[in-house]
């Protein structure tokens, strides 16, 4: 028997071949989270100077890496903003990276903070 992953998996994979114009709605909707998000960290960094740099992503990841700067680490980037992202250690890079994921809860912008 199949694992549910495997399953899911294929459901997808079948939703996608049969309704060809859903990969590219869901590309525009991460493009549309990821830009939402790289705005809102650049908000954010204005107010707090927490970031050495917010990286561009590659328009293809659910995820953003970007650099915290010295004195900074993903506890403190939660505490004083209510993000949680996950310290570069647990990736194999040093804990000054940290990685977002984009999620799927809308960001209302002008409700950053």
């Amino acid at each position: 028997m199949p694992g549910e992953w495997q399953l899911r998996f294929m459901a997808y994979y079948r939703l996608f071949q049969s309704r060809p114009w859903l990969a590219e709605k869901l590309r525009r909707f991460y493009r549309l989270r990821r830009t939402q998000l790289l705005k809102q960290l650049e908000e954010i960094n204005e107010k707090f100077q927490l970031f050495q740099q917010i990286y561009i992503d590659d328009d293809a990841t659910v995820y953003n890496w970007s650099r915290l700067n010295d004195g900074f680490d993903a506890f403190s980037l939660f505490e004083k903003t209510g993000i949680a992202g996950v310290p570069g250690s647990g990736f194999g890079y040093d804990d000054e990276y940290i990685r977002f994921s984009i999620g799927v809860i809308p960001i209302i912008p002008g409700n950053l903070l």
